[in-house]
């Protein structure tokens, strides 16, 4: 009878695993973005420069069908509502905004307030990307990756640039006159009524009296954050594959940070995704698996079956790594994932927009999560649209793979 029970009880965990799975929602090649509206509009983004496609989709029916907008197709990493506009910041120095919930869009344009800054040729600003878009005390804010912060005063009509001179770095060039480059930023994010911008080298805080930044703390590509429990969460979008560097890190003042320890057996910190509920946070890793917590990071539980592997491509055998999940999105009745596969892997049907049940979450880690707990936090995401990865600069810092080398 023992043996019946336990056979049984096996049997039943298996089946509860298996059920705990994520399931793909959409295909989509090179997923990038995704956004819900408060009307329940879906919105996914796509990011494809290999075969020029690309663009914003919407769904009105949970994901069930999609429309492919008329947004041009610019890239865009991440979405914002404000009162009756939802913004999308993308690649070229555009914008797009859209006034009937993301079914149709105009494309805004702050190029012009980039002139007369370093290397702000028409070439280079037609490479840059946004990654970055905060509203913050009546005005809109776009974090440029290599122009550094831009506002609006009218809904992205017009453009001005925010005090580029504190975020000015020295080019290290071995003495040959290089002059100064502007530090790459990858999020803006508000904390307490404090505006940030993260850089690859230093966060900023502005000050709103002088508008001008501050340095506030050394980055090392700080680039994804959530508040959770009011404190600020965030992570380094870095490949520190160490137990010694944090997995996370936590503030409530913005001056003293606490360690977020590494999940069991974890050694990566290269979190590409951080968002959270008020139940849990949800951290997602470079090539690597999906976390939640409770407990701030006292437990972290992997939630990361179903999700694709990457396929090793002579072979056709699959790694032990995954695809990259780029962003997190909770709601009342589902964890939503985006999953990025290179534009050039059509052949693998793996990119797309993924879920999960919140109810199949909180068999793993029981909150007590409801309908009226699961509202999405303050999140952020780095997405290098120009595919260049950070890397480390021995004593010196930090430089990005194809750009110059900057020192402290």
């Amino acid at each position: 009878m023992k043996k019946i029970l336990l056979l049984f009880a096996l049997v039943l965990t298996a089946l509860q695993s298996q059920a705990a799975e994520w399931q793909m929602l959409r295909e989509q090649n090179a997923a990038y973005g995704f956004f819900i509206t408060q009307e329940g509009v879906m919105l996914l983004s796509d990011y494809d420069d290999f075969t020029s496609y690309g663009g914003i989709y919407y769904s009105e029916d949970n994901g069930l069908s999609w429309e492919k907008s008329n947004a041009k197709d610019f890239y865009y990493s991440k979405f914002i509502e404000v009162g009756d506009y939802i913004f999308a910041v993308g690649y070229k120095c555009r914008v797009a905004r859209s006034e009937d919930g993301g079914r149709t869009w105009d494309i805004l344009n702050y190029s012009r307030a980039c002139n007369g800054l370093p290397n702000a040729t028409t070439d280079n600003l037609n490479s840059s990307a946004a990654y970055g878009i905060v509203y913050h005390n009546d005005r809109l804010y776009v974090a440029d990756f290599s122009f550094g912060v831009v506002a609006s005063d009218d809904w992205g009509e017009t453009w001005t640039q925010v005090d580029t001179e504190s975020m000015m770095q020295d080019v290290d060039d071995g003495g040959k006159g290089g002059g100064k480059m502007i530090e790459n930023l990858y999020m803006l994010s508000e904390y307490n009524g404090t505006l940030m911008a993260e850089g690859l080298y230093n966060v900023y805080a502005f000050n709103d009296e002088t508008q001008k930044w501050s340095y506030l703390t050394w980055s090392n590509c700080m680039a994804v954050y959530t508040i959770f429990n009011d404190k600020l969460f965030t992570g380094r979008s870095m490949p520190n594959d160490d137990f010694n560097s944090p997995f996370l890190l936590s503030t409530t003042d913005l001056k003293n940070w606490t360690n977020i320890k590494h999940p069991n057996g974890e050694m990566s910190t290269n979190v590409r995704a951080l968002t959270s509920d008020r139940s849990r946070i949800y951290a997602a890793l470079q090539f690597g698996a999906v976390y939640m917590t409770s407990d701030e990071g006292e437990t972290w539980y992997n939630i990361s079956e179903g999700l694709p592997h990457l396929v090793n491509p002579y072979t056709g055998q699959e790694a032990d790594d995954y695809y990259s999940v780029l962003q997190l999105w909770p709601s009342n009745d589902y964890l939503y994932a985006v999953v990025y596969n290179e534009p050039w892997n059509e052949s693998q049907h793996t990119s797309g927009l993924y879920r999960i049940k919140m109810s199949d979450l909180e068999e793993i880690n029981p909150t007590g999560i409801s309908a009226v707990d699961a509202a999405p936090a303050a999140q952020g995401a780095l997405y290098d649209l120009m595919g260049r990865r950070a890397g480390n600069a021995a004593a010196k810092g930090l430089y990005i793979e194809g750009g110059k080398k900057i020192v402290k």
